[in-house]
């Protein structure tokens, strides 16, 4: 009990509502014309029992069928003393129940939610720190403790309002009521589905009220609502239904006086809605009309909290206010508390000797027999009527609902559940059936008495756990545990193997193997030992950190403490006197793979990577330990050296060889097949085969014969001074294969065929006479010129004059120094490719020459293959003013000295270039004639300077010709 003398709880008469003081409604039994003396109908005799402690108002109050127990809570005595205590009737005695987690609260209706099992309160008077204030938040108390639910959104706090449970459909409804001080009553609609509040916007609703009664019919599906007042005077008679869409003003035929502070109730016994408060009068409603009953023990009182206890039939009142006073926010009025509870019994007539006038009719002694199915005396003062149309009637084994005319049972067909009596459902086939008990095989809930369908059966309840069923054999309808897997549309258990979950026939819930139970055997993974996994209690097995055995192993189901070889040991680490030490960073040196935390070791060093290709190593300065590009040179790896590849590195690859290298050679039956390298890598490209020059059989598996010795070497013709030849044809030897189109002839120091003579070959570049290797700096003086190399292998030169002075291969279809064949022949001739080939048309047989100190006659070219060579065809060509150079049979194009220039011409060193000699006269000595007589003798000593050079030349030419 709180106290508080500091804020004044507002208690209002509803005379004060009308500007007066007086009560409520004092009507008594006998005051009003519309209600007469109810002799035939039953008696509403109350009784009190002790109630255990403190005179209350507006105090909340419920029946939890489960428990069998009413449960009442809180209330307010008078103006300045709340209550939260909480009290629990079990038929006999009232005594104290759990008010743990329950606030302070006045005015707070209460209904009991059958889908979760509990009582439910909400909104009401909150009293804190001596504040008051109205309360939003529902509470549920399940018989042991409550628990406060504030969601958003939700209802504004308020009191005076109605709250019940609508069993058809699950959920609580509240509407109305006060939500703040000096202000109209609210008329909004909301339900509960026990997580959620939610807003309804029904078609049609009452006014605004507060105040009134309101309670659930579920014989007719309906929430019910009387009375209340519109907090400014008026007070309401009016009757209101709700189905879950919408509200609907009923019109009974008889309705109670107007009145605030009223309490609704329904009594299953009577299949009807009971009414008390603002007077000492007891009303009950079937939905047709409204019967005042006769009433004893019931004192006035108005805000008197009323629950049917179903269980012993009974209606139970606790407190209220004995001067039909309404506890609101606003008042100053004070009021009288009543300290008791009242317990209604219905007292009926059994047989008809129990009435006066001789007959009893449904336990109301009634003027006739009144046997018809849809006749009653309970409407009407002991008088035999007809029930009106929509009414229940009164022989059970009528299904259909009265239609007002007949006093039998109606036998129209139904077309819904509507149409059909309390108790009974439209099947479908146009007839009233009885609603099924408990067991009964169903497809809908409203087939069942209990208006709940589970698992194909009638049930006592919604039966929503996860291993509840209303279909255990044995138990059918009555929601029991199960045993295994859940039955019906129900979830599964969670969980697999030794960890999955199941029913145990006694839990509502999925139960679990205990956390101790072994799942998955110890074992390594990952060079880890990983312990025995359990479950973990909601049907997963799990898996416990693994441990880490490095830098030992791990060796079954743990790991090793000792080792003999590193196979003992982890990857990282590695045996070493019987112990796992770590293995070495790369970079330091190793021996073995095994010693190197990177499994590698590669020149003496652990290294990233194996590191075995072509010119890579692990042991490059400042590089230790990875594996890096070698720098050009020799090859660490000596993986490089090849047909098409020297023995060295270059950029980061074995280097190249020319691509005029030849490889991939192969001989046999007289034909040459090879290719020549790329120039850029290993490989050998452009293979083709052609026959062995001047008829010649194969040298080797490899190579072509050079020479014969014997008519053997020879594939045609005889062996004559070394060259195969045909004996129709002295000197000319087989002839070869035709030169291939799509190969370039690079004639070295011949020009194109048909070279006017105002087009001379030309030697381009500088390079250097010589006549011994001594005049040389690279100690190489081949063919007349310095070289840089001895370039003694076949088909190649020093004196192409493309490149003078550098040694290469002699393109294909020129051999200068007469290697592949005899001179002046079309027998043979070089490939390109540093070997020998059968000549053919274009290929040259007679290079360009100098025939003096200025001109020469250019290349001459076979007609055909066997041909003699035309060389008495060849062009003549004019260098001058340059000197024609015997070492390529060429112009020269630049001088260094006046040697470089023709007769009459001279060296201009600042150009290079050759310009006219000019001779200044001589005045004197043994000059005759003029000074063109001098120019010419000039002219011949030079000329025979020139050819005196030029025999000179071509000697020492002579004497270096042979290959070197």
């Amino acid at each position: 009990m709180v106290g508080s003398s500091r804020f004044a709880i507002a208690l209002s008469a509803i005379a004060s509502v009308a500007c007066s003081s007086s009560p409520v409604d004092t009507l008594d039994d006998a005051s009003t014309a519309r209600t007469s003396q109810a002799v035939g109908l039953e008696t509403a005799t109350w009784t009190k029992s002790t109630w255990p402690s403190g005179a209350r108002v507006a105090a909340s109050l419920a029946y939890d069928p489960i428990r069998k127990r009413t449960i009442a809570v809180g209330g307010a005595q008078n103006n300045n003393t709340f209550y939260t205590d909480v009290f629990e009737f079990d038929g006999t005695d009232w005594g104290w129940g759990s008010s743990g987690g329950m606030p302070i609260l006045a005015h707070a209706p209460a209904t009991f939610d059958t889908e979760r099992a509990a009582v439910i309160i909400f909104g009401g008077f909150s009293w804190y720190s001596y504040t008051i204030s109205y309360s939003s938040t529902l509470y549920e108390y399940n018989g042991t403790v409550w628990v406060s639910r504030a969601p958003t959104p939700r209802p504004a706090a308020r009191i005076g309002h109605g709250f019940t449970y609508d069993l058809a459909r699950k959920v609580a409804v509240a509407f109305g009521g006060h939500v703040a001080a000096a202000s109209p009553p609210v008329n909004d609609t909301w339900e509960w589905d026990g997580f959620a509040w939610k807003e309804r916007t029904p078609a049609a609703s009452p006014t605004p009220r507060q105040f009134f009664g309101m309670t659930y019919d579920p014989v007719r599906k309906r929430t019910v609502l009387w009375g209340g007042d519109d907090n400014a005077g008026k007070l309401f008679d009016e009757t209101w239904e709700y189905d879950g869409t919408t509200w609907t003003k009923a019109s009974p035929l008889v309705s109670p006086p107007a009145r605030t502070g009223v309490t609704l109730a329904f009594h299953g016994g009577l299949k009807k809605v009971v009414m008390i408060g603002g007077s000492t009068q007891v009303w009950v409603y079937d939905g047709v009309t409204w019967a005042q009953l006769a009433t004893t023990g019931l004192t006035l009182r108005a805000q008197a909290p009323m629950a049917y206890d179903s269980a012993r039939d009974e209606m139970i009142i606790v407190g209220g206010d004995a001067k039909g006073i309404v506890l609101t926010y606003e008042s100053t009025v004070d009021m009288t508390a009543e300290g008791d509870a009242l317990h209604w019994k219905v007292s009926r007539c059994t047989t008809s000797s129990d009435c006066t006038g001789g007959f009893c009719a449904g336990g109301v002694c009634c003027s006739t027999a009144c046997t018809g199915a849809c006749q009653t005396c309970a409407s009407s003062v002991g008088t035999c009527t007809i029930v009106p149309k929509g009414g229940q009637p009164s022989d059970g084994s009528c299904k259909r609902l009265c239609d007002g005319v007949a006093a039998g049972c109606p036998s129209a067909t139904c077309a819904t559940d509507a149409d059909c009596a309390s108790g009974s459902y439209c099947d479908g086939a146009g007839a009233c059936a009885p609603r099924k008990p408990l067991g009964g095989v169903c497809t809908e809930a409203r087939q069942c008495a209990s208006s709940i369908c589970v698992d194909g059966f009638c049930c006592d309840r919604a039966c929503l756990g996860q291993c509840e069923a209303c279909d255990v054999a044995g138990k059918l309808g009555t929601c029991s545990g199960v045993a295994g897997a859940p039955h019906g549309v129900r979830t599964a258990c969670g969980g697999s193997g030794v960890c999955a979950g199941a029913c145990d026939g006694t839990s509502p819930s999925c139960s679990y193997p205990a956390a101790t139970t072994t799942c998955a055997p110890a074992a390594c993974a990952g060079g880890n030992a990983v312990p025995a996994a359990t479950c973990d209690g909601t049907g997963s097995c799990a898996a416990p950190a693994p441990v880490k055995c490095a830098p030992y192993g791990c060796g079954g189901t743990a790991c090793k403490t000792s080792c003999t070889t590193n196979a003992d040991c982890a990857l990282t680490a590695t045996c070493s006197s019987g112990a796992c030490v770590g293995r070495r960073a790369n970079g330091m040196a190793c021996a073995d793979a095994s010693e190197c935390t990177s499994g590698y070791c590669a020149d003496g060093v652990c290294c990233d990577a194996g590191c075995d290709d072509a010119c890579r190593s692990c042991a490059i300065p400042g590089k230790l330990g990875t594996c890096s590009v070698a720098d050009d040179g020799p090859d660490p790896r000596k993986k490089c050296g090849g047909a098409c590849t020297f023995d060295a590195c270059k950029s980061g690859a074995c280097a190249p060889r020319s691509a005029t290298t030849a490889c991939d050679s192969s001989c046999e039956g007289g034909k040459l097949t090879s290719g020549h390298c790329s120039g850029t890598d290993a490989t050998c490209v452009e293979k083709k085969t052609v026959d062995c020059a001047g008829g010649l059989a194969c040298e080797s598996a490899t190579a072509c014969k050079t020479t014969c010795t014997t008519s053997a070497d020879c594939l045609v013709g005889t062996c004559t001074g070394g060259v195969c030849v045909l004996e129709s044809d002295a000197g000319v030897g087989d002839a070869g294969v035709d030169a291939p189109a799509d190969v370039p002839v690079d004639v070295g120091p011949a020009p194109d065929a048909g070279l006017s003579a105002t087009e001379p070959p030309k030697v381009s570049g500088e390079f250097q006479r010589c006549g011994l290797d001594s005049e040389c700096a690279s100690g190489f003086c081949v063919q007349g010129v310095c070289c840089n190399e001895r370039c003694d292998r076949k088909c190649f030169s020093c004196n192409l004059i493309t490149s003078p002075g550098v040694c290469v291969p002699e393109p294909y279809g020129v051999d200068l120094r007469n290697e592949c064949g005899p001179p002046g022949t079309c027998i043979g001739t070089c490939s390109g490719g540093g070997t020998c080939i059968g000549a053919g048309p274009d290929t040259l047989c007679g290079r360009n020459r100098c025939t003096d100190a200025t001109r020469g006659v250019g290349p001459a070219f076979c007609a055909a293959a066997g041909d003699k060579c035309p060389v008495e065809a060849a062009t003549p060509f004019d260098c001058a003013p340059y000197a024609c150079d015997v070492a390529f049979g060429a112009c020269r194009t630049t001088c260094v000295t006046s040697n470089d220039c023709g007769p009459g011409h001279v060296c201009d060193l600042a150009s290079k270039s050759c310009t006219v000699a000019h001779v200044p006269e001589d005045d004197g000595g043994c000059a005759v004639g003029g000074r063109g007589s001098r120019r010419s003798r000039e002219e011949g000593w030079l000329g025979l300077a020139a050819v005196v050079w030029a025999l000179a030349r071509s000697r020492v030419s002579g004497r270096r010709s042979a290959p070197r």
